[in-house]
């Protein structure tokens, strides 16, 4: 739950630290990703499909959605990370694709 003043918690900004930097690596290890959400499949189904919680140390079903949705959305900066690309850039193509799911 998020505090009543707005402010977040050391845990959930070291949860945003996590999923932005493995939406990092999703971006090298994994560029099917973007086919993957053209298709149909949603943030969860392709974070089971590839294993992420495994395979990257995850142990939290959101952060492993997160990841998903930074690899496919990149980055802007903030929250002690670096900015970076997502797998789908258009952002005309990602509002059509997010109404669709």
């Amino acid at each position: 739950m998020m505090e009543p003043t707005g402010e977040m918690t050391p845990e959930q900004i070291g949860a945003i630290e996590h999923s932005v930097r493995i939406g990092s690596l999703l971006v090298i290890d994994h560029p099917e990703i973007a086919e993957l959400y053209r298709d149909g499949m949603s943030y969860p189904g392709i974070a089971e499909s590839l294993d992420v919680k495994r395979e990257y140390s995850i142990l939290s079903d959101e952060v492993a959605r997160k990841s998903i949705y930074h690899a496919i959305t990149g980055h802007a900066g903030g929250f002690s990370t670096e900015p970076y690309d997502g797998l789908i850039q258009n952002l005309d193509e990602l509002a059509t694709l997010e109404h669709e799911h």
